[in-house]
Order: C-alpha cells, then sequence, then structure tokens
C-alpha cells in the first residue's frame, strides 16, 4: 500500500527548531514518508485563520491525505481529536475551532479524542501520530473514543439568509495579506438569489448596530473586475463570496476593529441587495 501524504500547518513561524521537530518527529519515526509544510506563520492562537487555511487547502492534497494543523488557542481549551472526512482525509487538530469551516462546508464522516497520552515523551503528538497513519502502522479507529461531529467546537458562522434579490449572511474570515473578506455565503446558495456576475448590489455592513460600509457596487467573478481602488462582490477562491477592492485593503479602510475582542469577526452582519435595473 502506498503511504499517504502527510500535510502541516501551524503557528510555530520558522525563527526556531519548533516546525522543523515536526518533521524531524516523522522521519524519526518513518524516514520513507512525503511531508508537505503548507503554512507555518498562522498567526499564533488565531484558530479562525487555521480553520480557513485547512479548508483552502486540504480539498487539492489527494484521497488518504494525513492533514496536521497544530494552532492551539491562548483563550480557551485545545483538546486533541482526530476527524475523518467523507473522502478519507485525516486531520489531526486541537478541537477549538479549526474544524469549524470545514465542517460547516463539507461536514465530517466521523470524529475522535485523540489519545495524546501514548505518545513518547518529547515528541509531537500530532506529528506522531500522523507518521503512525500515513506508514499503515495504526488505523484511523484506533485512535481514540469515537464522539459526535455536533460535539466540535466550532466558532460563530452567521448562517446565510437567501431570498429572491437580498442576502444577508456574516465573515468568517479575512485574507490579512490582501485584505479581502470572506462571507458566510457560498457561490451556489448566493446564485439563490437571482443575482449574476455582471450586476450591481447594494452592499452594507454593520456591527452591533453601527454601519460600516453602506455603497452600491459591482458583483462578479473575481477583485480584478473592479476600477484600482474599488470595492467588488466577487467569487472568491475559498468557494465562498468575497468583499475586497481591486490592489488595496478592503479590511484595513472599513473593519480596522476586527481584532478588539475574542470572536469579533462574527459580530459582522452583511446585506447584499440586487439593484433594479433601469426601465
Amino acid at each position: 500500500m502506498q503511504n499517504r501524504v502527510i500535510a502541516i500547518q501551524s503557528d510555530f513561524g520558522t525563527a526556531d527548531g519548533r516546525a522543523a521537530k515536526l518533521i524531524g518527529t516523522i522521519k524519526r519515526t518513518d524516514a520513507s514518508l512525503d511531508v508537505c509544510m503548507t503554512e507555518n506563520k498562522c498567526p499564533r492562537g488565531n484558530v479562525v485563520i487555521a480553520s480557513t487555511l485547512l479548508y483552502s487547502s486540504l480539498p487539492f492534497f489527494p484521497q488518504d491525505t494525513v492533514y496536521v494543523s497544530i494552532v492551539e488557542r491562548t483563550d480557551g481549551d485545545n483538546p486533541p481529536c482526530a476527524a475523518l472526512t467523507n473522502d478519507g482525509k485525516i486531520i489531526l487538530t486541537p478541537d477549538n475551532g479549526t474544524l469549524t469551516v470545514w465542517i460547516h462546508r463539507y461536514g465530517l464522516k466521523a470524529l475522535r479524542r485523540l489519545n495524546a497520552e501514548i505518545c513518547p515523551k518529547g515528541l509531537n503528538p500530532y506529528a506522531y501520530f500522523a507518521a503512525l497513519l500515513a506508514g499503515g502502522n495504526v488505523d484511523y479507529e484506533s485512535l481514540g473514543e469515537v464522539y459526535p461531529v455536533s460535539e466540535a467546537n466550532t466558532f460563530a458562522m452567521y448562517p446565510p439568509e437567501v431570498a429572491s434579490g437580498t442576502v444577508k449572511c456574516g465573515i468568517f474570515s479575512v485574507l490579512e495579506n490582501f485584505g479581502n473578506l470572506n462571507l458566510t455565503v457560498s457561490f451556489e446558495e448566493f446564485e439563490q438569489s437571482g443575482i449574476r456576475a455582471g450586476e450591481r448590489v447594494h452592499v452594507t455592513i454593520e456591527r452591533n448596530g453601527t454601519y460600516l460600509f453602506e455603497d452600491t457596487i459591482p458583483y462578479d467573478r473575481s477583485f480584478g473586475f473592479a476600477e484600482l481602488g474599488a470595492p467588488i462582490l466577487f467569487n472568491g477562491s475559498t468557494g465562498y463570496l468575497g468583499l475586497g477592492m481591486n490592489q488595496a485593503s478592503f479590511a484595513n479602510a472599513y473593519l480596522k476593529d476586527r481584532f478588539d475582542s475574542p470572536g469579533a469577526i462574527a459580530e459582522y452582519r452583511v446585506t447584499i441587495r440586487a439593484q433594479a435595473h433601469p426601465s
């Protein structure tokens, strides 16, 4: 049987050897295993971004991939778990919200409590069990006690409300490198509104009763269809709607307070309305 691929993301950074130790643990267990480091610079403890990174990258890996995500909250518990996806991949991660976007979008087949206590002293348990799984030395069912997916720890993702010509939704993450927002409505859900690419829409963003953005903007296939520096609603690379600006940061312009409290991102509400065509 061909070994599984191991993919790893963390908030360890690259200034010291912590990320390298993950590879060392895997290679020490089985030197033949294929390890891919997808991201080690996730903001410390930011499970919202970790959840987005997981969702954005794992679908492109082959079936049977073992995906390790080590981003631990600084303001809560981080119980280790092992999640089995519906297409046969295994995610080893703290059950601290990291699985939120994956569950929201795809669901999970099963969830188990990872028995980290049996990991040899000095080794990272996520890397250690990833190596055992990828090498075929243990199976998913042996990792720990099963528990309902409905009991997974998740952060708030304001569910979309879709009607003809109107969509209400929330924000689940910010792509900090570009300043674009990921909204909580998927392409498929948004299409049910009847709004189509090339049309203009009226968009408002409010937080706790205060309006932060209100404008009529284009909706199109990517933010590149907007004029330089102009806002646009677009089909994001995550499979969800995006809100951004062409070569400028929408988040820095309109959501400067997005990190002022834990879970602040879930407090924003976005309303999108189709503009009536001129008669």
